[in-house]
């Protein structure tokens, strides 16, 4: 889920602009997670005019809005 939100995150950041791939992925448990979960992930729109790598944070929230996981996700992106 982490991986998947700051995936849809990053890629509506750069839409069209450049092409992308996760190099890394770094998942941080706080809590156990039960019920239905939500992750949230906001994306700075990088400039992108050479190859870089960039970070990208995801968090999951447990129904009553307790941090249940972060999930730092690190970008190759190169411009189109």
């Amino acid at each position: 889920l982490g991986e998947f939100s700051s995936g849809l995150a990053m890629f509506h950041a750069i839409e069209g602009k450049a092409k992308g791939i996760v190099t890394a992925l770094n998942v941080q448990y706080h809590k156990k997670a039960r019920g239905t979960l939500t992750a949230t992930c906001d994306v700075a729109i990088p400039t992108i005019d050479q190859a870089s790598t960039t970070e990208v944070r995801a968090e999951i929230r447990d129904k009553a809005g307790d941090l249940v996981c972060t999930v730092r996700a690190a970008w190759s992106l190169k411009p189109l």
